[in-house]
């Protein structure tokens, strides 16, 4: 069958589904999506509900290559590195990378916004919002859905169905159902609520406006980022049960002394944190994993709705983003044909995905940790060796989020650095955290041995 005649459906409209039908519109591909929610772009905002994001290299290299780079930089705002705050307040600075390296913040329905309307201007999509997939035939790929605003149910065939419709997809809860297909699908014990914070306007706070902020406290964390007009979305991770858990706030006076036992020096940031705290809602996080993504060459799960994972790592969305393009680098190794593609996807990507999901769950503890003086000295020295050794070198997070490197290489390489790391520690003189002088030549003799 010809290309041009190929009948594409994607379930969902979000980020993954439109840079998705993007990347297939490039390619002369018509799609078909439904989504279950109305038309984003018709929906005021909802300042309860907003989701900051973070773009890194990962994400941007899919959206430059359906030419979305330049447009969605607008909408970004860098982040060099972050500023992890103690009980009193103090920050502690720590560089993601090198000075021209930046995570960039996004506000996901600003960036959701942007893919439709591109996706839109290319004439090879044809949206269907507020239309609900209710059962699929994986058989003969018949999709049944419902039209949410008259009720009305209609079935249609397709020769392709992608489920992009994020962490509680239908697609896959269908797919399960219908197939001999079974997922694991987990609620954290840590969950989530959004908190704003107006923009910063102090000379002093203002130094700090190109880094994420973290405040730490027991098992819980504040973490948040500037956006363009300059107020910040901030996130509260924390336990649903126990001492000082979301379960055990439940009124003004345990919100009052939650913060001021817990982040006793973000008050001053959330003026209005007693009205915001009880209007914003509470969300539970969801993982995901899969044996395998696709049901034989003619139905795949895509982005979060095959692996879902913690947002701990800001990884979640670049990751989707590099499912499309590695998706779409399937296509042109097999010469346009789809279904060779789906049924190699998850034996190609299934591996990094899985453990990108890992380090993201324990990057919450690496988050709780960082205010540890071991903590900050590590994450420096490993930036000093990158400076004086990059040949040599690379810290983790930097291979992570600025390179495309594959994850299951990242893990290989950041072992042996560990490694390297604890044997430069080893007989290490007392001060060579202290004295740059000393850890220069503590380096330089590390690095004089492994060379010969």
């Amino acid at each position: 069958m010809a290309t041009d005649q190929l009948k594409i459906c994607i379930v969902g409209a979000g980020l993954t589904g439109s840079l998705l039908a993007l990347y297939l519109a490039k390619r002369g591909l018509k799609s078909v999506i439904y989504e279950k929610r109305p038309d984003f772009r018709n929906i005021s905002p909802d300042r309860n509900r907003t989701i900051a994001m973070s773009l890194s290299e990962r994400g941007w290299h899919a959206l430059k290559e359906v030419d979305m780079l330049e447009t969605v930089q607008k909408i970004g705002a860098p982040k060099y590195g972050r500023a992890t705050y103690r009980m009193e307040g103090t920050p502690m600075l720590q560089h993601y990378g090198k000075s021209h390296q930046a995570i960039y913040t996004v506000n996901r329905r600003d960036l959701n916004n942007l893919l439709l309307e591109k996706a839109e201007s290319t004439g090879m999509i044809d949206f269907h919002f507020e239309h609900i997939c209710t059962d699929i035939n994986f058989e003969t790929n018949t999709i049944d859905v419902q039209d949410k605003a008259n009720g009305s149910a209609s079935q249609e065939t397709f020769d392709y169905i992608f489920g992009a419709d994020g962490g509680l997809s239908s697609v896959r809860e269908i797919m399960e159902r219908n197939t001999d297909h079974s997922f694991k699908t987990q609620i954290l014990s840590c969950a989530y609520k959004e908190l704003e914070m107006p923009p910063l306007d102090t000379v002093s706070e203002k130094v700090l406006l190109d880094y994420l902020h973290i405040w730490v406290s027991r098992h819980a964390f504040i973490m948040a980022q500037m956006c363009c007009d300059g107020s910040f979305i901030s996130t509260l991770f924390n336990d649903l049960q126990g001492t000082y858990s979301f379960n055990q706030i439940r009124t003004d006076e345990d919100v009052v002394s939650y913060f001021n036992t817990s982040f006793p020096s973000l008050k001053k940031y959330i003026p209005d944190i007693l009205s915001q705290y009880f209007i914003n809602p509470t969300s539970n996080i969801h993982t995901v994993e899969c044996p395998r993504w696709n049901y034989r060459d003619r139905s795949l799960l895509i982005g979060d709705a095959a692996h879902a994972m913690a947002p701990f790592y800001g990884m979640g969305m670049n990751t989707c983003f590099e499912d499309c393009s590695i998706f779409n680098a399937l296509l042109d190794e097999f010469d346009g044909h789809m279904g060779r593609a789906i049924t190699q996807f998850t034996s190609r990507r299934k591996e990094d995905a899985d453990l990108m999901a890992r380090l993201s769950l324990k990057n919450f503890d690496s988050i709780t940790a960082s205010i540890a003086p071991t903590y900050d000295a590590k994450w420096k020295l490993e930036r000093l060796i990158a400076e004086h050794y990059p040949e040599l070198f690379t810290p983790q997070y930097v291979l992570i989020a600025f390179t495309r490197m594959p994850i299951s290489q990242v893990i290989r390489k950041a072992e042996n650095q560990n490694r390297m790391i604890e044997n430069i520690l080893k007989d290490a003189h007392p001060d060579i955290f202290t004295d740059r002088k000393i850890l220069e030549q503590s380096l330089e003799q590390y690095f004089v041995e492994v060379r010969q």
